[in-house]
């Protein structure tokens, strides 16, 4: 993750989400997908009064029933790669939120890296093929939505 250590790789972070009302944790669910923050830290901002907007807002006002299948026991897995991401989603019982690839700037809110067995130069060339794959995709995406 930028401004880290580029001495060591990053960490997958899984944790239960418990004690937070369905309101609450359905709200942090749905907005994870476009939010930069990670799901503690959506969690320790939203208010029940700022659930209950939401939910009259997307849920009952413009019918986005998937919403309410985001109330029930959830953990979070941040920080995994997309390989792991992916098989994790292939589950026939996954019913989550994915943090959104079109939405989301991974330079800034970070990125799985491996530990490459301590490996220092492969980590760099890791880190600086990552820097050059988000670059090469910015300048892309740029030159896309100017033809659009």
């Amino acid at each position: 993750m930028p401004g880290d250590d580029d001495s060591k790789p990053s960490s997958t972070n899984v944790y239960a989400i418990y004690g937070v009302e369905p309101e609450v944790q359905a709200y942090a669910m749905a907005k994870y997908s476009r939010s930069a923050l990670s799901m503690k830290e959506s969690l320790r901002e939203i208010s029940e009064q700022k659930a209950e907007k939401f939910l009259n807002t997307f849920y009952f006002q413009y019918g986005h029933r998937s919403i309410a299948d985001l109330a029930h026991i959830a953990f979070a897995v941040e920080k995994l790669s997309m390989i792991a991401a992916i098989i994790l989603v292939d589950e026939q019982r996954w019913d989550g939120q994915e943090r959104s690839t079109r939405y989301q700037d991974f330079r800034k809110s970070g990125y799985y890296t491996p530990d490459f067995a301590g490996d220092a130069g492969a980590l760099r060339l890791y880190r600086e093929t990552m820097e050059f794959l988000f670059a090469e995709y910015e300048a892309i995406s740029q030159a896309m939505f100017e033809w659009l």
